[in-house]
């Protein structure tokens, strides 16, 4: 899996033009959403969203050091800072993913179906 995601950030650092997000001749963006699937090295905080009383290691992710480096808070992320996917996303020039779990959001330009400790 690593592998796979340090191969997926590579294409995006490849294909994004110097000094701007990707964008295709007529100037609109070849991609306009992501749809991720994977394990905690791109989960974007469901694990946290999903209350199950089984996982008490998920509390662990909803306080310091997590989140501190790039967000100033935890974010149910299993990182302290931003995941792959962020930065492909924000190669794409696209809003970061938001887990489908949470509540109220627009998946219009994406959704994360990604949580940490499955398998693939």
């Amino acid at each position: 899996m690593e592998k796979l995601s340090v191969a997926i950030l590579v294409v995006a650092l490849l294909t994004r033009p110097h000094g701007g997000t990707c964008s295709s001749s007529d100037g609109q963006k070849p991609f306009t959403s992501i749809v991720s699937f994977g394990d905690s090295l791109a989960d974007t905080g469901n694990l946290p969203l999903w209350q199950d009383p089984v996982l008490p290691a998920v509390v662990s992710f909803m306080s310091p050091p997590y989140g501190e480096t790039f967000f100033g808070h935890p974010t149910g992320r299993a990182s302290d800072g931003r995941l792959v996917i962020d930065f492909v996303a924000d190669a794409l020039g696209l809003p970061l993913v938001a887990p489908f779990l949470a509540q109220g959001q627009d998946f219009t330009a994406g959704v994360n179906f990604v949580v940490a400790g499955a398998l693939l």
